[in-house]
C-alpha cells in the first residue's frame, strides 16, 4: 500500500522565514513605509500566508491601492530571489530524505510559496532528486489555510489520509493539514525537522505508531 510524507517548505525544509520578511518589506517601503509589516502583526496576522493575501490584509488595515500590487509583488520577487543565492545545499536533509525512500514511502513538498521560489529552494537544498512531487500556491485555487493543496498531494499518488503524514509549522499550515485528514506532525523550525520526528512519521504510517 502506498504511503506519503509531504513537507511544508518554509520553516520546515528551509528556514526562509527571515527572506520573505524582509523582501516585502522592503517592497513595502519603496511604496510608503506606512506598509511595513511589523514583527509582532508578522507573528499574529500574516505568518503562513502567501504574498496576495498578506496585501489584501494590507489594503483592508491600512489602505494600500489595489494597483500597486503587481509593482510590489515583482519588487518582492526581485529581492527574494538575491537573498535566495545564500541558501546551501543541506546534508542532514538529503539523508533524512533517503531514509523515508529507504523505507519505500512517497515525498512531497506542498508551499505556499510561487513555484520559482519551491523549485530554487528544492534545488539549492540539493533535494531535486529525492523529490516525487511539489505544488506551489500557483498551482491550486485555495491556497493554505484551505486543504487543497494537500488533498491534490494525496489524489497524485492515490492514497487516503490515513496514509499520508504531514511536517508543518506555521499556524496557517497546520489547519490546512489538519483539516486534509492526515496525520499531522509540527515542528518549530527547519532544526525541529529531526532524525527522530522522521523516524516517528515512518513509524506512524508503517502501524508502528
Amino acid at each position: 500500500m502506498k504511503k506519503l510524507i509531504i513537507f511544508d517548505l518554509d520553516g520546515v525544509l528551509i528556514d526562509s522565514k527571515e527572506i520573505h520578511f524582509n523582501s516585502l518589506n522592503l517592497a513595502l517601503s519603496s511604496i510608503s513605509d506606512a506598509y511595513v509589516i511589523s514583527r509582532a502583526d508578522q507573528d499574529s496576522i500574516f505568518e503562513g500566508l502567501p504574498t496576495k493575501a498578506k496585501l489584501q490584509i494590507l489594503t483592508q488595515t491600512k489602505g494600500l491601492p489595489r494597483d500597486l500590487y503587481d509593482v510590489i509583488w515583482q519588487q518582492k520577487q526581485q529581492y527574494s530571489s538575491t537573498m535566495f543565492l545564500s541558501v546551501n545545499i543541506d546534508n542532514e536533509l538529503i539523508n533524512l530524505f533517503k531514509l523515508i525512500k529507504q523505507n519505500n514511502i512517497s515525498i512531497a513538498v506542498a508551499s505556499n510559496s510561487i513555484r520559482s521560489t519551491l523549485d530554487n529552494c528544492i534545488r539549492a537544498l540539493g533535494l531535486t532528486d529525492l523529490l516525487d512531487y511539489s505544488l506551489s500556491n500557483e498551482d491550486v485555487i485555495h491556497p493554505k489555510p484551505s486543504s487543497e493543496i494537500y488533498l491534490r498531494c494525496m489524489d497524485r499518488f492515490g492514497v487516503s489520509p490515513k496514509d499520508v503524514a504531514i511536517f508543518e509549522d506555521s499556524p496557517v499550515g497546520k489547519q490546512a493539514a489538519r483539516s486534509s485528514g492526515a496525520k499531522v506532525f509540527e515542528v518549530d523550525n527547519r532544526l525541529g525537522l529531526t532524525f527522530d520526528k522522521i523516524s516517528d512519521s515512518i513509524k506512524y504510517l508503517n502501524g508502528e505508531l
